[in-house]
Parts: structure tokens; C-alpha cells; sequence
């Protein structure tokens, strides 16, 4: 939702103007990266809630007809913002380290 984007974007430049309710920002994840997320025994996942303070969620079940799962983060848009660059960094991490593999082969 374009609506959405933009809400989010209000909030986190400090143009919001409406009450500071938790926000759900969810996005939607290869079930193959997924795991990378959550780390060995949670670690990840852990880490990752402990750095930004946001409250994240990745889905046990594939989304229909896909082979993706959903990824929920509930916070503020600071929390949220944090979070997000977090799993990016993670999914980077993973991207880089397959590169690197499939070079060496």
C-alpha cells in the first residue's frame, strides 16, 4: 500500500502530526533466506530484536501459492527503521557469502 509507504515516511521525518500508535511494517521474504534471519537456536533474531527494540516476527508458514514468508516488525517508525536495516544487512551478508562461495567453485 503506496498509502502506507508514505504514512511511514511521514512519521519517521517528524511530519506526522496523528498519535504515536505502534506500527506493523511487514515484509515479504525468499523462505530460503529466512533462516538466516532467525540464526542458529534464535541467535539472530535475537540479536536483531535487541539492537533496534522492535518486536519481529517471521512467519512459520509459506504465503499461498508462493515459496515466500512474511516477516512482521511492530514499533515505532526509529524501531522499525532500525530493524529493517538490520535484516537487510543480514540478507546482504548472505548474498555476499554465496557470491564469494560460488567464485571460489
Amino acid at each position: 500500500c503506496v498509502g502506507c509507504v508514505w504514512l511511514f515516511f511521514e512519521r519517521i521525518n517528524g511530519d506526522w502530526k496523528g498519535p504515536k500508535i505502534p506500527l506493523t511494517f511487514k515484509l515479504i521474504v525468499p523462505a530460503s533466506q529466512c533462516g538466516f534471519i532467525i540464526g542458529k537456536n534464535g541467535s539472530k533474531i535475537k540479536e536483531i530484536r535487541e539492537l533496534s527494540r522492535a518486536a519481529i516476527l517471521v512467519g512459520t508458514d509459506m504465503l499461498p501459492n508462493s515459496t515466500e514468508r512474511l516477516v512482521s516488525i511492530t514499533g515505532t517508525t526509529s524501531t522499525i527503521s532500525q530493524c529493517v536495516y538490520q535484516v537487510c544487512n543480514v540478507l546482504l551478508d548472505v548474498s555476499k557469502y554465496r557470491i564469494f562461495i560460488s567464485s571460489i567453485v
